[in-house]
């Protein structure tokens, strides 16, 4: 959906096009043909461009928001799912089947790094602040990356159901980074994921007090 919510971008993964949707009238105004299975769709944070994942062909496209004229930005193995942008839209996180997440450099197009995350992946999203990436893993997790240096800081248990079923397929991060919200395609929801741990309880663990020193009067313990 375009960051003004007046436009939605539909990939057809039946027909290898894309739709372009008027959310105020439900009018298609324009369709394009992407290639052969086109997975998933973002659109820039400034509603410019919009990026396609194409599955079978293993391709990345760029498209201009308006037209829908483009080209291939990127060639990649391990057919790219999931797409996110970072929020100044220069780096492009695609995930893919075979486990691994690839950077994209949308100025010059380059492939600025790949790392592996164990499972195969499908959505992604990038928090407000451009610092945390998530993903959806296929054995039922959701993985937290930091950007900046790519090391997963956190792994999050999804519902079991996950763990046999289809990926979530989009995912997206609430704007103070405390939530994520993922479809459910098992059972057609949505989940709701909290990023923050649950407060507990304290536990004492017993102190204890000796007995006065008969001099000094200090009393001296151990706080457990």
């Amino acid at each position: 959906i375009a960051p003004n919510g007046k436009t939605v971008f539909v990939a057809n993964s039946g027909d290898g096009t894309v739709s372009k949707i008027t959310v105020a009238t439900g009018k298609v105004s324009t369709v394009s043909h992407v290639g052969d299975n086109p997975e998933q769709v973002t659109v820039s944070p400034d509603g410019k461009k919009v990026y396609v994942s194409d599955l079978l062909n293993g391709t990345v496209a760029e498209f201009s928001s308006t037209s829908l004229t483009g080209k291939t930005i990127a060639h990649l193995d391990g057919n790219p799912f999931g797409l996110a942008l970072s929020p100044d839209s220069k780096t492009l996180y695609v995930t893919g089947a075979d486990g691994t997440v690839t950077k994209i450099n949308t100025t010059n197009y380059s492939v600025e790094d790949t790392f592996n995350v164990g499972d195969p992946v499908s959505g992604a999203a990038v928090s407000h602040d451009g610092t945390l990436l998530v993903v959806a893993k296929n054995d039922g997790t959701l993985g937290v990356y930091d950007t900046r240096t790519d090391a997963l800081l956190s792994t999050v248990t999804l519902d079991p159901a996950y763990t046999f079923g289809p990926l979530p397929t989009q995912i997206a991060i609430s704007t103070d980074g405390q939530q994520v919200y993922l479809t459910d395609p098992t059972s057609n929801t949505m989940q709701v994921v909290s990023l923050v741990p649950t407060n507990t309880k304290p536990v004492a663990n017993g102190a204890t007090v000796g007995d006065p020193d008969a001099a000094t009067g200090v009393v001296a313990g151990d706080v457990g």
